[in-house]
C-alpha cells in the first residue's frame, strides 16, 4: 500500500495521509439506542463491510509515524512529538451509537498497544499519557431498568448483557436523539507510564498537561509572544524525583471531541532547548502524544504563578 511505501518524512518533506473522503469507516456498524431499549434482547456488535484491509487503522498509521519520525537509530536524540487521535469516539456519542464508540475505542487501544511495543522494543525512555479532552453523554446503567432518553442492550464479549444510556439530547425525537447528544462535565480519567509519570497522581488540571509533557522533554516554557510582549512560566527549584513504578494507561471511555474527517496521527519534530531532564512523551484518549528520546527525569515546571510540583 502507499502508507507501506512510505519511507522518509521531515520538516523539509512533511507527509499528509488522506485515506477517505469524509470520516473513515468505523469497526463496527451503527446502532441506534430506543426508549425502551433496555428491555430489548441484547445484541452484538457487528463487524463493518465498509472498513477494508485496504485501508490503514489507527494502529498502523501510529507505527508509521513513529518509524518515519525515530531518528534515534540515527544517533539523533532530539526526539519528537506525535499526537493520535480517535476522532470519531466523540462523533459516534454525539450520534448515540454504542457500537461505533466501542470499536473507535478499540481502535485507540491497539494504537496505545503498538506505541508500548515501540517503547518496549526500541528502549526509548518514553512518557506516555492517556486522557481526554472532555466528558460525553453514554453511561453503563442497571440492566432491564427503565432510564431517561434512549438506550441499546449489547452483549459483552463474555455473553453477559450491557445497557448503554443516551440522555443529553434535547429531546428523545429521531433528529435530537441520534444526533444531538451533547458533551457532560463529569471529571475525566488520566493514566501514565514513564518517566515522568509520577507526576500524574490524583487530581490534575487539564491545562498542566502542557506542563506535564513540556517537563518531560525538558523544554524551556519560556515564550515569547510578539515583539514587545512575552510571558514567563515559573521555575522552581524542585528536587529530582526517583522513577516510579509507571501505572498502565488505560483509554477514558470519555473521548475527546473530533477535529479531523476521521482519525489520524499529528506529527512534529520537538525542536526544544535540551536540559538532559527527560525522554519522549506520549497522551493517549482520542488522542496520543509522543515527544522526545532523553533519558533521565526531572521535576515538572509549574504554570505561571504555581510555585508546586504535580504531584
Amino acid at each position: 500500500s502507499e502508507l507501506a511505501a512510505l519511507t522518509t518524512a521531515d520538516q523539509d518533506s512533511p507527509v499528509l495521509g488522506l485515506f477517505s473522503s469524509g470520516n473513515m469507516p468505523r469497526q463496527f456498524q451503527a446502532t441506534i439506542p430506543t426508549e425502551d431499549g433496555a428491555q430489548r434482547d441484547a445484541t452484538r456488535c457487528e463487524l463493518n463491510p465498509e472498513r477494508t484491509d485496504s485501508l490503514p487503522d489507527l494502529a498502523q498509521m501510529t507505527t508509521k509515524a513513529i518509524e518515519l519520525l525515530d531518528r534515534s537509530a540515527q544517533g539523533d536524540d532530539t526526539g519528537f512529538f506525535l499526537q493520535v487521535e480517535g476522532a470519531s469516539i466523540d462523533k459516534a456519542d454525539h450520534s448515540a451509537d454504542a457500537c461505533g464508540q466501542i470499536g473507535e475505542l478499540d481502535d485507540l487501544d491497539q494504537a496505545i498497544q503498538a506505541v508500548r511495543a515501540w517503547v518496549a522494543s526500541s528502549g526509548e525512555p518514553t512518557l506516555i499519557v492517556a486522557t481526554a479532552d472532555h466528558a460525553h453523554t453514554s453511561q453503563i446503567t442497571s440492566d432491564g431498568q427503565p432510564t431517561a432518553g434512549r438506550t441499546t442492550r449489547l452483549l459483552t464479549a463474555d455473553g453477559a448483557p450491557m445497557v448503554i444510556s443516551y440522555a443529553t439530547a434535547a429531546s428523545n425525537s429521531h433528529d435530537d436523539a441520534l444526533g444531538g447528544q451533547n458533551h457532560t462535565g463529569a471529571q475525566l480519567r488520566i493514566a501514565a507510564e514513564g518517566p515522568g509519570a509520577e507526576n500524574v497522581v490524583g487530581q490534575l488540571d487539564q491545562t498542566d498537561l502542557h506542563y506535564l509533557i513540556a517537563g518531560s522533554l525538558g523544554l524551556d516554557t519560556s515564550a515569547t509572544l510578539s515583539a514587545g510582549s512575552f510571558a514567563l512560566a515559573d521555575k522552581p527549584e524542585l528536587p529530582e524525583q526517583p522513577s516510579a513504578q509507571p501505572s498502565t494507561p488505560e483509554a477514558t471511555t470519555s473521548p475527546s471531541a473530533g477535529q479531523a474527517a476521521g482519525p489520524g496521527p499529528h506529527r512534529h519534530r520537538s525542536r526544544g532547548r535540551r536540559t538532559g531532564t527527560a525522554a519522549s512523551s506520549l497522551l493517549l484518549t482520542a488522542s496520543v502524544l509522543l515527544p522526545g528520546n532523553r533519558p533521565g527525569t526531572g521535576p515538572v515546571p509549574s504554570r505561571p504563578g504555581r510555585a508546586r510540583a504535580l504531584r
